[in-house]
């Protein structure tokens, strides 16, 4: 059985430009393969995580019903276990607020999740939510969907992880995330995007 139009996204070109929603899931489609478990958080890139050509069965994992923002990378723990499948996070900022000391637990239990965090220093859905005007403008966005700024690459050093980068281009996000494949740990690419960009699924 074949599968229904418009279900496999078309294969996208080489990685280019700064980095975007749209590029980061692109490059991440790219390197999909049946070793990942993907684990997307509750976050602006929640639905285009859905459309991720994910390979094989048990390959997805996510809080569809309680949307809980965080939860990912608290569940990557689990998943590290119980899955023969590596897992690949993909959360915001805000939501790896959340429960970011979860990089400790995984350097002390020897869990090997990628984990990456789209950056735009916001509390992106609730900006969406409550005025996504501000996502075609150049205003400010709420005063309380801003979150403090964190050095992710020096935060994940803390914690004890050993492979941790900050990227805002396309061809750096490929290079990082193969990198991140290779490296025999948890490793955590901070993947920094513009504060007004969207996702291709959200208007």
């Amino acid at each position: 059985m074949s599968a229904p139009p418009g279900a496999v996204p078309a294969t996208p070109g080489p990685a280019a430009g700064a980095l975007t929603y749209k590029q980061v899931f692109e490059r991440i489609s790219v390197a999909l393969d049946s070793s990942w478990i993907v684990i997307p958080d509750t976050f602006l890139g929640v639905y285009s995580a859905a459309n991720l050509p994910v390979k094989g069965r048990d390959g997805f994992l996510c809080s569809a019903v309680w949307a809980t923002i965080g939860h990912s990378v608290a569940a990557a723990v689990g998943a590290a276990f119980g899955s023969s499948r590596r897992p690949l996070v993909i959360c915001g900022d805000g939501g790896f607020h959340m429960t970011a000391q979860t990089l400790s637990t995984m350097v002390q239990s020897g869990c090997k999740p990628v984990i990456v965090v789209i950056a735009n220093g916001i509390y992106g859905y609730e900006q969406f939510l409550l005025d996504k005007s501000y996502f075609n403008s150049t205003a400010q966005p709420l005063p309380y969907a801003v979150i403090s700024q964190w050095d992710f690459v020096k935060f994940a050093g803390a914690m004890g992880v050993q492979f941790a980068q900050l990227v805002d281009t396309a061809s750096s996000f490929d290079a990082a995330l193969t990198a991140a494949k290779a490296f025999n740990g948890p490793a955590l690419i901070a993947a920094k995007v513009d504060p007004h960009g969207l996702p291709a699924e959200l208007p």
